[in-house]
């Protein structure tokens, strides 16, 4: 493993930290995706994402404080897309089975999974529904706040946990 410092398009090159220059005929750049906020005001400062196993481990253990502090709350799930709705069958997991702990995902399209099939999705929402995962549809989160979600700017929902689950967008890195 190696980090470019440095490189040439034009001269079809790139320099390395370790192992200097490198000639290429082609060049592919796996960039990969960072999340995108949508410039949602309050996002990064008052939700968890999950980009990567850490963000993982470390929202169980934030779940698995929450229900040992207390009986009851709010958890809420930003994007009803694949890693939203996978969030939220995980969560579910950690909650006691008589718990009162309310989860739920706010989608701001009309229908859960949007960029799927919608039989595929139909499929989704029935398992969502059987399993007490609540999906409130068309509802644009405008603002996230300490322990409070804005939606379509007037609407106020308040959370214990929210995870911001809308979405990813190209690396910038290049730009």
């Amino acid at each position: 493993v190696d980090q470019v410092v440095d490189f040439n398009l034009g001269g079809s090159s790139l320099t390395l930290r370790h192992h200097g220059k490198l000639q290429y005929d082609y060049l592919v750049l796996g960039l990969g995706s960072i999340e995108n906020d949508r410039a949602v005001p309050g996002v990064n400062d008052y939700s968890f994402s999950m980009q990567n196993i850490n963000d993982a481990y470390h929202l169980r253990r934030v779940v698995k404080s929450l229900i040992k502090k207390k009986d009851s709350g709010d958890i809420i799930i930003g994007g009803g897309g694949a890693t939203g709705i996978e969030l939220a069958f995980a969560v579910k997991e950690l909650l006691p089975l008589d718990s009162k702990w309310q989860l739920s995902i706010i989608e701001q399209s009309n229908n859960i999974m949007p960029s799927y099939n919608k039989y595929l999705g139909k499929k989704v929402l029935q398992m969502l529904n059987q399993q007490s995962i609540a999906v409130f549809f068309n509802s644009t989160i405008t603002k996230v706040k300490l322990h409070q979600l804005i939606i379509d700017h007037d609407h106020n929902i308040p959370f214990d946990l929210f995870v911001w689950a809308g979405g990813l967008r190209a690396n910038t890195l290049l730009l």
